[in-house]
């Protein structure tokens, strides 16, 4: 979040004046995309990644932000429970600790 405020910021999209944040032009004229620091933090992440996770995860990819893992698996020609296996340790793995009673 704070490195797309800071691209904002950059492009002059937004600016504070008298203590308070204004945009600074229409709001249908900003096309925000991804800025770069967050590109490479993605990257980096991915790199992580084993080479089936990896593979997985593009195939994912090119259904969006949510996908059925059973069309992915057709998809690689896998068995979906491994595939939903793999997705539910993804999950688990990048998520942080949440206190319990919370």
């Amino acid at each position: 979040m704070v490195n797309a405020v800071d691209y904002l910021v950059t492009e002059g999209l937004i600016a504070k004046a008298e203590g308070v944040w204004q945009l600074r032009t229409e709001i249908e004229k900003i096309e925000v995309g991804v800025p770069d620091s967050i590109k490479q933090m993605i990257e980096k992440q991915i790199g992580y990644l084993g080479k089936e996770e990896q593979r997985m995860l593009e195939a994912a990819s090119v259904s969006g932000v949510e996908f059925s893992t059973l069309t992915v698996a057709a998809g690689l020609g896998e068995d979906a429970a491994v595939l939903e296996a793999q997705c539910e340790e993804l999950a688990r793995r990048h998520q942080p600790p949440t206190k319990k009673g919370s």
